[in-house]
């Protein structure tokens, strides 16, 4: 029978069961495990409901007093828990060690069955043998996704054990940093020594965990805090080699000096003072052409608009006469493209891209400033068209307390016009998080703003209207795409705009200017408030242009050394990634 349950033949089992009136459904091995422990900590469901068909118990320990349900949750068997609690398994059953199956799924790092078995009323806190909760147990096999669900769950975290450790003494020993910024971010005492003697802060220089220094000594704990030995936390981390945690704690030991940097890092009452306008496109859609005219202003615009883009608009692209063309023509196409953008055939996760044929193209991300001018201060990000530099793009998108502009050009032709658009709307898609709760047809709660932009019609000779915009059939079709496909997405604007970039006075640029007006405060309102330590980092950005001759071309690693050699020796690297 094992070996069925090990081969998962449910049918096998249960034709058994039907010949064999005399077989022993709960029948046990040398360990005390019945055919459900079996079965349960292998995942196997159809044997499990095979079993219980035929009056199998679910809650039969074995000799080490552990149910099925300690086994599934330890094997990380979701499915299996599912059904072993529906079925009447009991989520407080303890074995011998007074280990809960929510101890077993914290081992197991198993955040789902830690939530399924909280759902049914689990004691989050329940000690084991030794004093430990399930907090305590995830913490020491090192499972930190486990841990801060639990933190979030309402875990104690003032919880002690039989040494009197909590769960800042095992997290600082273990090194997890995300733990500690958490239990700090809680409240948790951290000048707490145990059993022998020991602070958290003692284990963290011990053991060389540097990152749970910093946090540690952001959340006041006492820098020269001696042990049992009289010992203080720099001389054990000089002791076990650890010099640059000695040397950072040496800096620390005057109260006021830790007080100051930990000042640095609170946030002020004033946003951050300017809003991010990231452009995509494809190459050759407008977007430094664009980004020029936000900077220099109406009257800089219109000297270098005279000195000579006569012909050439907002960059070089494929020549398009498509003013000249008939209305009926232009409708026949549009049917065809949306056909086949409809089709089911069509995958949103196109491939497509267009490169430029203009030597001028943008290297990377172009960040610029502007101030004034009818806008409001703006860092516009300029997004290479190319798709050389695509792979970085990640780091910089999906944040929802900026705008996102999606320009095209009218030169292009239509059908690649609308792939185009859709293309970077899903790049953009694939790179934000969705947050709950979820709004109506599944929108986030923080979608992202977004504005299509259509440019070069001055190029394409596109008549206007009686208000002075621009008007283009075959732009508003792919405007009318966008929506239906992102509607319920995005924060679209409501309205395409269609512009000259190259002409600041022009009605499409004025709109422009005035949708990052009138979306400025719900933006502002996302954006996290302002630190000294962000603005002493501004300030220091030009020096180190002069220090460091590779500046801004650093490693990761190297840009945190810098700001904590100059700026905050105790900045996390969640505060320098802010």
């Amino acid at each position: 029978m094992f070996r069925l349950v090990e081969k998962n033949d449910a049918e096998s089992l249960e034709n058994m069961f039907r010949m064999e009136k005399h077989i022993d459904v709960n029948v046990v091995n040398k360990q005390g495990e019945t055919l459900v422990h079996y079965a349960a900590a292998l995942g196997n469901v159809d044997i499990i409901k095979t079993i219980l068909k035929f009056n199998g118990s679910i809650n039969v320990p074995d000799y080490e007093g552990s149910i099925p349900l300690h086994y599934a949750a330890a094997k990380g068997k979701l499915d299996a828990v599912i059904l072993l609690l529906r079925e009447g398994s009991k989520p407080d059953y303890v074995n011998k060690d007074m280990e809960s199956p929510l101890h077993e799924a914290a081992a197991a790092g198993s955040v789902d069955i830690c939530r399924v078995l909280l759902e049914r009323s689990a004691f989050i806190d329940l000690p084991n043998s030794f004093g430990r909760t399930p907090l305590h147990i995830a913490i020491l096999k090192k499972q930190s996704n486990v841990a801060i669900f639990l933190l979030h769950a309402g875990a104690s975290i003032e919880a002690k054990d039989k040494d009197e450790e909590t769960a800042v003494h095992m997290a600082a020993r273990e090194g997890l940093d995300r733990v500690v910024r958490r239990l700090c971010a809680f409240g948790c005492f951290v000048n707490i020594s145990n059993r022998f003697g020991m602070y958290p802060l003692h284990y963290a220089a011990r053991y060389g965990h540097i990152e749970v220094v910093r946090y540690l000594c952001l959340a006041g704990c006492v820098v020269n805090q001696k042990n049992w030995e009289g010992i203080i936390p720099e001389v054990t981390a000089l002791a076990h080699g650890h010099k640059e945690i000695g040397d950072l704690l040496s800096k620390l030991e005057h109260t006021d000096v830790c007080q100051e940097y930990i000042n640095q890092l609170i946030p002020g009452d004033e946003t951050i003072p300017k809003i991010k306008l990231k452009l995509l496109g494809d190459s050759g859609s407008g977007k430094t052409t664009l980004t020029e005219s936000l900077k220099a202003g109406r009257l800089g615009s219109f000297f270098r608009w005279s000195r000579g883009s006569s012909g050439s608009g907002c960059g070089m692209g494929l020549n398009r006469t498509g003013s000249n063309k008939s209305t009926k023509s232009s409708s026949s196409r549009r049917s065809s493209i949306e056909m086949e953008t409809h089709s089911p055939k069509t995958s949103r996760h196109s491939s497509f891209s267009t490169e430029s044929n203009h030597d001028n193209i943008t290297k990377g991300i172009n960040v610029l400033s502007c101030h004034g001018h009818g806008a409001p201060d703006l860092t516009v990000l300029d997004f290479s068209g190319s798709t050389t530099y695509r792979q970085v793009f990640d780091y910089f998108l999906g944040q929802s307390s900026c705008y996102h502009a999606i320009l095209f050009s009218l030169q292009q032709p239509l059908d690649l016009i609308v792939q185009g658009v859709l293309y970077w709307l899903e790049f953009l898609y694939s790179r934000s998080p969705i947050e709950k709760p979820l709004m109506e047809k599944g929108k986030s709660s923080n979608p992202l703003y977004v504005v299509l932009v259509a440019t070069h019609a001055d190029v394409l000779g596109c008549n206007k209207n009686q208000h002075g915009d621009y008007v283009c059939a075959d732009a508003e079709f792919v405007y009318q795409e966008a929506l239906l496909k992102f509607g319920d997405i995005f924060n679209i604007y409501e309205k395409l705009i269609i512009m000259d970039a190259t002409s600041p006075s022009s009605h499409g640029f004025k709109e422009f200017k005035q949708y990052l007006h009138e979306n400025r405060n719900s933006v502002i309102n996302k954006l996290p408030m302002a630190t000294p330590f962000l603005h002493n980092v501004a300030t220091e950005l030009t020096a180190w242009r002069k220090i460091d001759p590779q500046y801004p071309v650093l490693t990761w690693k190297q840009f945190k050394d810098i700001v904590r050699s100059q700026v905050n020796l105790i900045a996390g690297e969640d505060h320098i990634e802010e």
